[in-house]
C-alpha cells in the first residue's frame, strides 16, 4: 500500500519518535530486576491522526525523461610519428632548399620579363617619336619648298607681269603717236590760242577703233581753244589701226584715252 505525499512526513515522525521511545527504555530499564509484564490487550484500536505541519505541501512532481546520456567516445591513444631518419631529413631540407631556389628563380625571371616588357615599349615609344619628328621635319621641309616654289613662282610671275606691262606701255605709246599724228591734220588753231595753254581730252573707244565720245577733262580756259581740240577728234572719227591691238592692252590704255593740245603743235 503506498501512503500518500501529504502523509509521508506524519508517519516518518512518528515512526522516529517509537523508536527513540523503545531505545530509551533499554538504556534507562534494571537488568537484574525482572519485568513484569502486564497483561496486554488482545485487541488494539489505532487510528490515524492527521498532524497538522506548517511546511507547505509539495506538490507532485512531473515526471521528467532523463535524457540518454551521450556515449563517451573511445579515446585511443595516438601513436607518436616515427622518427625521421638523417638521409630523409636530409632530403626534406634539400627540397625545400630546391623550391626556395625555384621560387626565386621565377621571381627573377618575372621581374627581367616586367623589365624587358618596359624596356621595348620604352624603345617603341622612342622610335614612334622619332619618325613622327622625322615626318614633320619632312613636311616643314616640303612645306618650306612649297612656299619658295611659290615665292619663286609669284616673283617670276611680277617680273613677267612687270616685263608685259612695260611692253605693253611701249606699245601702247606708239599707238598714241599714231592717233595724235591723225588727229593734228584735223585741228585748227583759233586766233586766240596763247602759248602755255593746255586742254586736257578723254576719248571714249571701241575696239574698232571709232571714237564714241571725247569730253574736256582739263580746260585751258579759253573756249574756243577747248572747242578746237573737240573738233579736231570728231573729225577723225576712227583709228583703225586699234584693231591690232590684244584686249588686254586696248582696255588699259586706250579704252579711255587722254590727249594734251597745246598752241605749240606738241601732242604729248
Amino acid at each position: 500500500m503506498r501512503i500518500p505525499d501529504s502523509y509521508r512526513l506524519p508517519v516518518i515522525l512518528a515512526l522516529a519518535l517509537h523508536m527513540l521511545a523503545g531505545l530509551a527504555l533499554l538504556v534507562v530499564w534494571p537488568v537484574s530486576d525482572p519485568v513484569k509484564f502486564k497483561p496486554v490487550p488482545t485487541h488494539v484500536k489505532a487510528s490515524l491522526v492527521q498532524v497538522k505541519s506548517k511546511a507547505k505541501p509539495v506538490a507532485p512532481r512531473k515526471q521528467v525523461k532523463k535524457k540518454p546520456k551521450p556515449e563517451k567516445k573511445k579515446t585511443v591513444a595516438k601513436k607518436p610519428p616515427p622518427q625521421k631518419s638523417d638521409q630523409q631529413k636530409k632530403k626534406e631540407i634539400a627540397l625545400k632548399k630546391k623550391k626556395e631556389k625555384a621560387a626565386r628563380d621565377k621571381k627573377e625571371a618575372e621581374r627581367k620579363a616586367r623589365e624587358k616588357a618596359a624596356a621595348e615599349k620604352k624603345a617603341k615609344q622612342q622610335r614612334e617619336k622619332e619618325l613622327k619628328r622625322q615626318r614633320e621635319l619632312k613636311q616643314q621641309e616640303l612645306q618650306r619648298e612649297q612656299e619658295l616654289a611659290s615665292l619663286l613662282e609669284s616673283e617670276e610671275a611680277f617680273e613677267q607681269e612687270q616685263q608685259q606691262a612695260a611692253t605693253d606701255h611701249e606699245l601702247a605709246m606708239g599707238y598714241a603717236d599714231v592717233i595724235r599724228q591723225q588727229v593734228i591734220p584735223h585741228w585748227s588753231r583759233p586766233p586766240s590760242a596763247r602759248n602755255g595753254m593746255v586742254t586736257v581730252l578723254q576719248i571714249s573707244l571701241v575696239p574698232t577703233g571709232e571714237v564714241v565720245d571725247v569730253n574736256v577733262i582739263k580746260s585751258s580756259g579759253d573756249a574756243a581753244f577747248d572747242d578746237s581740240t573737240l573738233r579736231a577728234v570728231r573729225r577723225a572719227g576712227r583709228f583703225p589701226e586699234l584693231q591690232q591691238l590684244e584686249p588686254r592692252v586696248f582696255d588699259r590704255y586706250f579704252r579711255k584715252l587722254q590727249i594734251e593740245f597745246k598752241p605749240e603743235d606738241l601732242i604729248r
